[in-house]
């Protein structure tokens, strides 16, 4: 019942984002002078970028991106089974590790660390214990996980960046 909760929670985010006028509600914050200074500026720079990123939340792009992370979050989580399996006496299997994937970085999220750095790997191992992974096993794997998952990212995304440099700009037109 908590899944079914939690997805159509996701639903009625996904649809308040995509369904939102945002623009009249940045509007409207920037003249409500009866809110304090700070949560005007706070949230008219919220539901400005809101607006700002209207194409991406029409309700088909929305949608196609959250396939897309869900998917992509559950192949992380299988990459952990598959890593767990390494030590056949520590394997936890796919849905195990999906779910232990899935809190560490939820986890790692909330610490408001980059990349979770830290916190994600303390639930991460912490949870494969409790599932009786071996504690060095569990570390092991959360290091093994952590690499091809996030620094794996980091490299390509400062080779991108390297690559880009490369070129010559194009001038911006406005």
């Amino acid at each position: 019942n908590a899944v079914y909760v939690a997805a159509a929670l996701v639903l009625v985010v996904l649809i308040l984002l995509s369904a939102l006028p945002w623009g009249a509600v940045t509007h409207k914050l920037q003249s409500a002078a009866h809110l304090p200074r700070l949560l005007r500026k706070v949230g008219t720079g919220v539901t400005s970028t809101l607006a700002a990123t209207r194409p991406l939340l029409q309700p088909v792009p929305l949608a196609v991106g959250f396939l897309l992370g869900l998917l992509a979050w559950g192949l992380e989580g299988f990459g952990l089974g598959v890593l767990s399996g390494v030590s056949p006496a520590d394997s936890i299997g796919t849905l195990p590790a999906v779910g232990i994937y899935a809190v560490a970085v939820l986890v790692g999220a909330l610490s408001f660390l980059p990349g979770g750095l830290g916190s994600t790997e303390a639930v991460m191992t912490t949870l494969l214990v409790a599932h009786g992974v071996a504690f060095g096993d569990a570390v092991f794997v959360t290091l093994a996980c952590r690499i091809v998952t996030l620094w794996l990212a980091v490299v390509l995304g400062w080779l991108a960046v390297l690559s880009l440099r490369q070129r010559p700009l194009a001038p911006v037109v406005s």
